[in-house]
């Protein structure tokens, strides 16, 4: 039996934008995801989440950004369970015999995860995959002595994504849109149109 290949990409994704789009493309390519998952968080454990878009908006706003990708569904599993959304759970919930998950991660979390709850039950569901941002010399030493750690202590199975990806920060675009301001590309149309049909954010 084919082993099926599942992406995990989760976020709050309050709003989706092209820097989000951009990851999911990279990571489904780069390590031949047969499906990406891209889960919105419910109530995420590891910072302050103002809800300035409800569950729905934020699941809707996903389908119409991510739309275009083949192979990548929009999951609403953290948001039907409720409550914090830790990760353990997600990636138990979604393990099972032929599959094998790959979790998407940026460098901030990659440099976190052992003080997540139930780190080594996260390890042992998925392999974690990272994008490094980072350039210096200080950033690669503090993430390369992580994923040693990782490796040795949880027995992590760890890979590199390439730098593809564009940076943009949800937060600076939620101000952006609150003070009037044109957001360019950084926003696909359809996700735009939503946004000023609700009225989200200003």
């Amino acid at each position: 039996m084919k082993t099926e290949r599942i992406g995990i990409y989760g976020g709050t994704f309050s709003p989706p934008h092209i820097g989000h789009v951009r990851a999911a493309e990279v990571f489904l390519s780069e390590m031949s995801l047969d499906k990406l998952l891209v889960i919105p968080t419910f109530e995420p454990p590891h910072k302050d989440f103002h809800n300035e878009a409800s569950t729905a908006e934020r699941l809707e706003m996903c389908r119409l950004a991510f739309s275009d990708i083949p192979n990548c569904e929009i999951s609403d599993l953290e948001i039907l369970r409720g409550g914090k959304s830790y990760t353990y759970l997600t990636l138990e919930a979604l393990m099972g015999e032929g599959r094998e998950l790959y979790m998407l991660v940026g460098t901030d979390m990659m440099l976190t995860l052992d003080e997540w709850k139930n780190p080594e039950r996260i390890f042992a569901a998925a392999s974690i995959c990272y994008v490094r941002r980072e350039t210096d010399p200080e950033s690669k030493r503090r993430l390369d002595e992580k994923i040693r750690l990782y490796e040795s202590r949880f027995g992590a199975r760890i890979y590199a994504i390439s730098n593809k990806v564009i940076e943009i920060s949800s937060s600076e675009l939620r101000a952006a849109i609150a003070n009037g301001k044109k957001l360019g590309d950084y926003l696909s149309g359809s996700v735009k149109e939503y946004i000023a049909d609700r009225g989200l954010y200003r």
